[in-house]
C-alpha cells in the first residue's frame, strides 16, 4: 500500500501506483486480529484514472466446533450432507459438504473462526433410501466459543 487515510465518518482512501495494464487483487485485513472481515462483493475491478469504490464491513467473531454423529445408523448407505448460512450477513453461505457415508462421526478438533450472527445449518439425511431434510440456528456471539451438534 501506498497511501491511506481515513475520514470520522470510517471512510478508508487507499491509494497506490498502477503499473501498465496490470491485474491487482485488493484485500484488507482487520486491525489486532479482532474482527472478521466481510466482503459484499466476490470480485473488484479496478479502473486506472479513476475513482473506484467498494464496500466492505469489519464484524466481531466467535469459535464454533461441529459435533456429527449418526446416531441411529441404518446402513453403510446412510447418507449426509450439510451447508451453513449465516442470515445476518448477505452472501454468507457455504455450499453443500462431500457426502458422508455409513455410520459416520466427526468432532472438529479445533475451533474455527465465524462471523457473529445467526448462522443456519441445513442438512440433508438419507437412510433405508428415504431422504429428511433438517435445518437448526445457532446464535454466534463476539468471543463465544460454540459447538454445533449435529445428530442424525
Amino acid at each position: 500500500m501506498i497511501y491511506q487515510s481515513s475520514t470520522t465518518t470510517g471512510l478508508f482512501e487507499y491509494g497506490f501506483k498502477a503499473n501498465g495494464n496490470k491485474q491487482y487483487v485488493v484485500t484488507s485485513s482487520a486491525p489486532n486480529d479482532k474482527y472478521y472481515m466481510v466482503s459484499f462483493l466476490p470480485y473488484l475491478e479496478l479502473y486506472k484514472f479513476q475513482k473506484n469504490e467498494f464496500t466492505f464491513s469489519t464484524v466481531g467473531y466467535g469459535f464454533l466446533k461441529l459435533d456429527i454423529q449418526n446416531q441411529a445408523c441404518f446402513n453403510t448407505d446412510d447418507k449426509l450432507i450439510f451447508k451453513r448460512e449465516n442470515l445476518s450477513l448477505p452472501n454468507d453461505e457455504t455450499n453443500w459438504s462431500n457426502e458422508r457415508l455409513g455410520c459416520y462421526t466427526y468432532t472438529s478438533p479445533d475451533y474455527f473462526i465465524v462471523p457473529v450472527g445467526t448462522h443456519k445449518y441445513s442438512w440433508q439425511v438419507t437412510k433405508n433410501n428415504i431422504m429428511t431434510e433438517y435445518s437448526a440456528e445457532i446464535i454466534v456471539t463476539e468471543g463465544a466459543f460454540l459447538t454445533f451438534n449435529l445428530y442424525y
